[in-house]
Protein backbone atom coordinates (compact mmCIF):
# COMPACT_ATOMS: atom_id res chain seq x y z
CA UNK A 1 0.00 0.00 0.00
CA UNK A 2 1.68 3.17 -0.88
CA UNK A 3 -0.20 6.89 -1.13
CA UNK A 4 1.50 9.35 -2.80
CA UNK A 5 0.23 13.22 -2.26
CA UNK A 6 1.36 16.54 -1.92
CA UNK A 7 0.72 19.82 -3.29
CA UNK A 8 0.20 20.48 -7.45
CA UNK A 9 0.46 23.94 -8.39
CA UNK A 10 -0.93 25.35 -11.77
CA UNK A 11 2.20 27.17 -13.54
CA UNK A 12 -0.33 28.43 -16.57
CA UNK A 13 -3.91 29.09 -16.41
CA UNK A 14 -6.48 26.38 -16.28
CA UNK A 15 -9.70 25.28 -17.79
CA UNK A 16 -11.34 22.14 -17.62
CA UNK A 17 -14.91 23.00 -18.97
CA UNK A 18 -17.91 22.47 -16.63
CA UNK A 19 -21.24 21.89 -19.20
CA UNK A 20 -23.88 22.32 -16.29
CA UNK A 21 -23.03 25.69 -15.69
CA UNK A 22 -25.65 28.12 -17.87
CA UNK A 23 -23.58 31.30 -16.88
CA UNK A 24 -23.94 34.51 -18.88
CA UNK A 25 -21.87 38.09 -18.53
CA UNK A 26 -22.90 41.52 -19.18
CA UNK A 27 -21.04 42.51 -22.48
CA UNK A 28 -22.08 45.87 -23.49
CA UNK A 29 -25.82 46.47 -23.08
CA UNK A 30 -26.78 43.08 -23.49
CA UNK A 31 -25.22 39.57 -22.12
CA UNK A 32 -23.14 37.07 -23.69
CA UNK A 33 -22.46 33.24 -22.12
CA UNK A 34 -19.10 32.19 -20.57
CA UNK A 35 -17.85 28.77 -20.42
CA UNK A 36 -17.07 28.08 -16.51
CA UNK A 37 -14.23 25.78 -15.10
CA UNK A 38 -15.04 22.70 -13.03
CA UNK A 39 -15.85 23.96 -9.27
CA UNK A 40 -17.86 22.38 -6.44
CA UNK A 41 -19.45 24.12 -3.66
CA UNK A 42 -17.49 23.75 -0.27
CA UNK A 43 -19.55 24.46 2.88
CA UNK A 44 -17.87 25.58 6.22
CA UNK A 45 -18.54 26.84 9.42
CA UNK A 46 -17.51 30.23 10.93
CA UNK A 47 -15.43 29.11 14.72
CA UNK A 48 -16.16 32.27 16.06
CA UNK A 49 -19.79 32.64 15.08
CA UNK A 50 -20.97 29.24 14.06
CA UNK A 51 -22.39 30.49 11.10
CA UNK A 52 -22.81 28.39 7.93
CA UNK A 53 -20.98 29.35 4.53
CA UNK A 54 -20.27 28.27 0.73
CA UNK A 55 -17.65 28.82 -1.75
CA UNK A 56 -17.63 28.11 -5.14
CA UNK A 57 -13.65 26.00 -5.21
CA UNK A 58 -12.18 25.61 -8.47
CA UNK A 59 -11.01 21.48 -8.81
CA UNK A 60 -9.54 18.68 -10.69
CA UNK A 61 -12.20 16.15 -11.32
CA UNK A 62 -10.77 12.82 -9.82
CA UNK A 63 -11.91 10.97 -13.18
CA UNK A 64 -9.89 13.32 -15.35
CA UNK A 65 -6.44 12.33 -13.05
CA UNK A 66 -7.74 8.86 -12.95
CA UNK A 67 -8.81 8.20 -16.22
CA UNK A 68 -4.78 10.07 -17.64
CA UNK A 69 -2.98 7.57 -15.19
CA UNK A 70 -4.58 4.63 -16.54
CA UNK A 71 -3.64 5.68 -19.79
CA UNK A 72 -0.07 6.47 -19.03
CA UNK A 73 0.19 2.56 -17.38
CA UNK A 74 -1.48 0.97 -20.85
CA UNK A 75 1.34 2.37 -22.83
CA UNK A 76 3.79 0.76 -20.42
CA UNK A 77 1.45 -2.37 -20.45
CA UNK A 78 2.07 -2.31 -24.31
CA UNK A 79 5.42 -1.58 -24.06
CA UNK A 80 6.37 -4.55 -21.93
CA UNK A 81 4.16 -6.50 -24.67
CA UNK A 82 5.86 -5.19 -28.20
CA UNK A 83 9.31 -5.98 -26.67
CA UNK A 84 7.49 -9.80 -26.08
CA UNK A 85 6.56 -8.85 -29.78
CA UNK A 86 2.97 -9.38 -28.63
CA UNK A 87 -0.11 -7.10 -29.75
CA UNK A 88 -3.50 -6.75 -28.33
CA UNK A 89 -6.55 -7.51 -30.72
CA UNK A 90 -8.89 -3.87 -30.54
CA UNK A 91 -11.61 -4.76 -27.98
CA UNK A 92 -8.69 -5.64 -25.66
CA UNK A 93 -6.94 -2.75 -26.20
CA UNK A 94 -10.01 -0.39 -25.50
CA UNK A 95 -10.60 -2.41 -22.12
CA UNK A 96 -6.90 -1.73 -21.38
CA UNK A 97 -7.17 1.57 -21.84
CA UNK A 98 -10.73 2.86 -20.54
CA UNK A 99 -11.83 -0.38 -18.38
CA UNK A 100 -14.08 -1.51 -20.60
CA UNK A 101 -14.89 -2.32 -25.43
CA UNK A 102 -18.19 -1.81 -25.02
CA UNK A 103 -19.50 -0.07 -21.45
CA UNK A 104 -21.73 -3.23 -20.83
CA UNK A 105 -20.85 -5.91 -18.07
CA UNK A 106 -21.25 -9.11 -19.02
CA UNK A 107 -23.62 -10.34 -15.35
CA UNK A 108 -24.16 -13.50 -16.92
CA UNK A 109 -20.61 -15.13 -17.21
CA UNK A 110 -19.04 -17.09 -14.17
CA UNK A 111 -15.28 -16.97 -13.44
CA UNK A 112 -13.57 -19.31 -11.24
CA UNK A 113 -11.95 -18.28 -7.95
CA UNK A 114 -8.60 -18.94 -8.81
CA UNK A 115 -8.87 -17.20 -11.78
CA UNK A 116 -10.62 -13.88 -10.16
CA UNK A 117 -7.29 -14.27 -8.05
CA UNK A 118 -5.15 -14.30 -11.26
CA UNK A 119 -6.63 -11.22 -11.84
CA UNK A 120 -5.97 -9.41 -9.05
CA UNK A 121 -2.97 -10.40 -8.54
CA UNK A 122 -2.01 -8.99 -12.15
CA UNK A 123 -0.36 -5.74 -11.77
CA UNK A 124 -2.21 -3.70 -14.37
CA UNK A 125 -5.76 -5.83 -14.00
CA UNK A 126 -5.76 -5.86 -10.04
CA UNK A 127 -4.30 -2.04 -10.07
CA UNK A 128 -6.97 -0.69 -12.14
CA UNK A 129 -9.63 -3.04 -12.39
CA UNK A 130 -12.80 -3.21 -14.97
CA UNK A 131 -13.38 -5.55 -17.68
CA UNK A 132 -16.80 -7.49 -18.38
CA UNK A 133 -16.19 -9.04 -14.88
CA UNK A 134 -15.97 -5.47 -13.31
CA UNK A 135 -12.38 -6.41 -11.58
CA UNK A 136 -12.43 -4.28 -8.84
CA UNK A 137 -9.43 -1.27 -8.73
CA UNK A 138 -6.70 -1.06 -6.09
CA UNK A 139 -6.04 2.50 -7.54
CA UNK A 140 -7.68 5.08 -5.23
CA UNK A 141 -8.07 8.97 -6.69
CA UNK A 142 -9.42 11.91 -4.58
CA UNK A 143 -10.41 14.89 -6.37
CA UNK A 144 -8.18 17.64 -6.35
CA UNK A 145 -9.01 21.27 -4.49
CA UNK A 146 -8.36 24.34 -4.54
CA UNK A 147 -6.26 25.37 -1.38
CA UNK A 148 -8.59 27.87 0.52
CA UNK A 149 -9.35 27.98 3.90
CA UNK A 150 -12.95 26.22 3.59
CA UNK A 151 -11.48 23.65 1.32
CA UNK A 152 -8.81 22.37 4.41
CA UNK A 153 -11.11 22.99 7.16
CA UNK A 154 -14.02 20.98 5.82
CA UNK A 155 -12.54 18.21 3.24
CA UNK A 156 -9.87 15.87 4.18
CA UNK A 157 -6.70 17.05 2.10
CA UNK A 158 -3.26 16.06 2.82
CA UNK A 159 -1.59 17.54 5.91
CA UNK A 160 1.44 18.50 4.03
CA UNK A 161 -0.92 20.38 1.88
CA UNK A 162 -2.11 23.26 4.62
CA UNK A 163 1.08 25.11 4.22
CA UNK A 164 0.41 25.88 0.34
CA UNK A 165 -2.77 27.55 1.38
CA UNK A 166 -3.79 30.70 -0.29
CA UNK A 167 -6.50 33.39 0.64
CA UNK A 168 -5.94 33.37 4.39
CA UNK A 169 -7.43 37.00 4.69
CA UNK A 170 -11.03 37.12 6.55
CA UNK A 171 -13.83 36.18 4.62
CA UNK A 172 -14.82 39.84 3.16
CA UNK A 173 -11.28 40.36 1.71
CA UNK A 174 -11.09 36.49 -0.43
CA UNK A 175 -8.92 36.76 -3.36
CA UNK A 176 -10.55 35.36 -5.94
CA UNK A 177 -9.79 32.15 -7.73
CA UNK A 178 -10.72 32.41 -10.94
CA UNK A 179 -11.31 35.29 -13.67
CA UNK A 180 -13.08 35.24 -17.10
CA UNK A 181 -10.97 35.77 -19.88
CA UNK A 182 -11.99 37.14 -23.74
CA UNK A 183 -10.70 35.30 -27.31
CA UNK A 184 -11.47 37.00 -30.26
CA UNK A 185 -12.27 34.78 -33.09
CA UNK A 186 -11.29 36.56 -36.50
CA UNK A 187 -11.18 35.61 -40.21
CA UNK A 188 -8.60 37.62 -42.63
CA UNK A 189 -10.44 38.24 -45.34
CA UNK A 190 -13.52 39.99 -43.40
CA UNK A 191 -10.68 42.32 -42.16
CA UNK A 192 -8.55 43.00 -45.32
CA UNK A 193 -5.54 42.45 -43.65
CA UNK A 194 -3.93 40.39 -45.85
CA UNK A 195 -1.99 42.43 -48.61
CA UNK A 196 -1.06 39.41 -50.65
CA UNK A 197 -4.23 37.92 -50.63
CA UNK A 198 -5.02 38.57 -54.28
CA UNK A 199 -1.61 36.04 -55.07
CA UNK A 200 -2.79 33.10 -52.79
CA UNK A 201 -6.46 32.63 -53.07
CA UNK A 202 -8.09 31.88 -56.64
CA UNK A 203 -10.34 33.82 -58.18
CA UNK A 204 -10.43 36.24 -55.01
CA UNK A 205 -12.29 38.98 -56.24
CA UNK A 206 -15.19 36.71 -56.92
CA UNK A 207 -14.86 34.04 -53.83
CA UNK A 208 -14.18 36.93 -51.45
CA UNK A 209 -16.56 39.02 -52.42
CA UNK A 210 -19.38 35.55 -52.25
CA UNK A 211 -17.93 34.85 -48.81
CA UNK A 212 -18.49 38.33 -47.49
CA UNK A 213 -22.02 37.98 -48.54
CA UNK A 214 -22.53 34.48 -46.92
CA UNK A 215 -21.29 36.14 -43.74
CA UNK A 216 -23.38 39.09 -43.91
CA UNK A 217 -25.19 39.78 -40.58
CA UNK A 218 -28.91 38.81 -40.68
CA UNK A 219 -31.61 40.16 -38.67
CA UNK A 220 -32.85 37.32 -36.29
CA UNK A 221 -36.12 39.54 -34.95
CA UNK A 222 -34.92 41.93 -32.67
CA UNK A 223 -32.08 40.26 -31.93
CA UNK A 224 -29.09 41.45 -34.42
CA UNK A 225 -26.99 37.49 -34.97
CA UNK A 226 -23.94 37.59 -37.30
CA UNK A 227 -22.62 33.90 -38.97
CA UNK A 228 -19.20 35.79 -39.34
CA UNK A 229 -15.74 33.85 -38.76
CA UNK A 230 -14.86 36.28 -35.87
CA UNK A 231 -16.38 37.22 -32.72
CA UNK A 232 -16.13 36.73 -28.87
CA UNK A 233 -15.77 34.40 -26.77
CA UNK A 234 -16.07 34.53 -22.85
CA UNK A 235 -13.62 31.57 -20.79
CA UNK A 236 -13.71 30.82 -16.86
CA UNK A 237 -10.09 30.58 -15.71
CA UNK A 238 -8.51 29.11 -12.85
CA UNK A 239 -5.47 31.54 -11.79
CA UNK A 240 -1.93 30.49 -12.85
CA UNK A 241 0.03 29.54 -9.33
CA UNK A 242 -3.38 28.04 -8.09
CA UNK A 243 -2.21 25.30 -5.26
CA UNK A 244 -4.34 22.00 -5.51
CA UNK A 245 -4.27 19.34 -3.03
CA UNK A 246 -3.04 15.89 -4.87
CA UNK A 247 -3.81 12.56 -3.57
CA UNK A 248 -3.67 9.26 -5.70
CA UNK A 249 -2.29 5.78 -3.47
CA UNK A 250 -3.23 2.13 -3.41
CA UNK A 251 -5.36 -0.08 -1.19
CA UNK A 252 -3.63 -1.98 1.56
CA UNK A 253 -4.21 -5.44 -0.53
CA UNK A 254 -1.90 -3.80 -3.29
CA UNK A 255 0.96 -5.94 -4.22
CA UNK A 256 4.96 -3.93 -5.13
CA UNK A 257 4.31 -5.05 -8.48
CA UNK A 258 1.03 -3.11 -8.42
CA UNK A 259 2.75 -0.30 -6.63
CA UNK A 260 5.57 -0.41 -8.85
CA UNK A 261 3.41 0.04 -12.42
CA UNK A 262 1.62 2.92 -10.23
CA UNK A 263 4.75 4.95 -9.68
CA UNK A 264 5.82 4.13 -13.51
CA UNK A 265 2.63 5.35 -14.82
CA UNK A 266 2.92 8.95 -12.41
CA UNK A 267 6.33 9.29 -13.92
CA UNK A 268 4.92 8.60 -17.55
CA UNK A 269 1.40 10.86 -16.94
CA UNK A 270 3.70 13.86 -15.98
CA UNK A 271 5.42 13.09 -19.05
CA UNK A 272 2.43 12.35 -21.61
CA UNK A 273 0.11 15.03 -19.96
CA UNK A 274 1.86 18.17 -19.32
CA UNK A 275 -1.37 19.99 -19.77
CA UNK A 276 -4.47 19.49 -17.82
CA UNK A 277 -7.95 20.27 -19.50
CA UNK A 278 -8.23 22.94 -22.58
CA UNK A 279 -6.74 25.62 -24.37
CA UNK A 280 -3.53 23.38 -24.29
CA UNK A 281 -2.59 25.21 -27.54
CA UNK A 282 -2.57 28.45 -25.62
CA UNK A 283 -0.21 26.86 -22.89
CA UNK A 284 -3.14 26.39 -20.50
CA UNK A 285 -3.31 23.53 -17.68
CA UNK A 286 0.77 23.49 -17.29
CA UNK A 287 1.60 22.14 -13.79
CA UNK A 288 3.94 20.90 -11.23
CA UNK A 289 4.12 18.20 -8.89
CA UNK A 290 7.52 18.31 -7.74
CA UNK A 291 6.36 18.63 -3.88
CA UNK A 292 4.72 15.21 -4.27
CA UNK A 293 6.20 12.90 -1.00
CA UNK A 294 5.09 8.76 -1.21
CA UNK A 295 4.20 6.53 2.28
CA UNK A 296 4.44 2.96 2.54
CA UNK A 297 1.85 1.69 5.31
CA UNK A 298 1.77 4.96 6.89
CA UNK A 299 5.30 5.68 7.43
CA UNK A 300 6.65 8.36 5.30
CA UNK A 301 9.15 7.06 2.33
CA UNK A 302 10.61 10.62 1.40
CA UNK A 303 10.02 12.64 -2.36
CA UNK A 304 8.69 10.77 -5.52
CA UNK A 305 10.24 13.22 -8.35
CA UNK A 306 13.47 14.59 -8.81
CA UNK A 307 14.42 17.04 -11.40
CA UNK A 308 16.18 15.66 -14.45
CA UNK A 309 17.46 18.53 -16.82
CA UNK A 310 13.85 20.50 -16.09
CA UNK A 311 12.11 17.40 -15.93
CA UNK A 312 10.38 15.68 -13.68
CA UNK A 313 11.67 12.01 -12.84
CA UNK A 314 10.82 9.39 -10.42
CA UNK A 315 13.51 9.27 -7.53
CA UNK A 316 15.12 6.01 -8.33
CA UNK A 317 17.79 7.06 -5.42
CA UNK A 318 14.69 6.55 -2.90
CA UNK A 319 14.71 2.41 -1.95
CA UNK A 320 10.99 2.67 -1.75
CA UNK A 321 10.66 4.03 -4.91
CA UNK A 322 13.41 1.82 -6.76
CA UNK A 323 12.31 -1.82 -5.01
CA UNK A 324 8.61 -1.28 -6.26
CA UNK A 325 10.00 -0.38 -9.73
CA UNK A 326 12.28 -3.48 -9.54
CA UNK A 327 9.14 -5.58 -8.61
CA UNK A 328 7.23 -4.32 -11.71
CA UNK A 329 10.30 -4.77 -14.03
CA UNK A 330 10.46 -8.05 -12.99
CA UNK A 331 7.21 -8.86 -13.71
CA UNK A 332 6.95 -7.30 -16.93
CA UNK A 333 10.30 -9.19 -18.17
CA UNK A 334 9.07 -12.51 -17.41
CA UNK A 335 7.04 -15.48 -19.04
CA UNK A 336 3.59 -14.28 -16.36
CA UNK A 337 2.86 -11.19 -18.82
CA UNK A 338 1.00 -12.01 -21.58
CA UNK A 339 -1.53 -10.81 -23.85
CA UNK A 340 -3.28 -14.00 -24.19
CA UNK A 341 -4.24 -13.72 -20.12
CA UNK A 342 -5.19 -9.72 -20.88
CA UNK A 343 -7.39 -10.33 -23.57
CA UNK A 344 -8.92 -13.56 -21.68
CA UNK A 345 -9.99 -11.23 -19.22
CA UNK A 346 -11.29 -8.59 -22.08
CA UNK A 347 -13.28 -11.37 -23.39
CA UNK A 348 -11.33 -10.46 -26.72
CA UNK A 349 -8.94 -13.54 -27.47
Amino acid sequence: MIQLEGTLYTTSPLHITDASQDRRIESGNSTMPVTGTQTLTVVSRDPDSGETHTRRVPVIPSNSIRGRIRRAAADILMEALKAKGEKLTLPAYHTVCAGTADGRPDKGSSVSLSALHQRREHPFIGLFGGGPEMVESRFLTDTAWALVPETVASIDVPAACEDAVVDPMGREKRLPLTQVIYFRRMDDILQFSDPKAAERIEDYETAAQEWLDSQRTRSNGDEERGDRVQGWNATEIVLAGMPFSFRIGTTTSSSEAQDGLLLAALERFVERFPNLGGWKVKGFGRYDLSSIRMSCDGEDAGLVFTRDGGQLRLNRDNPAVAGRLDAWASYANSDALTAAEIQEWAKAA
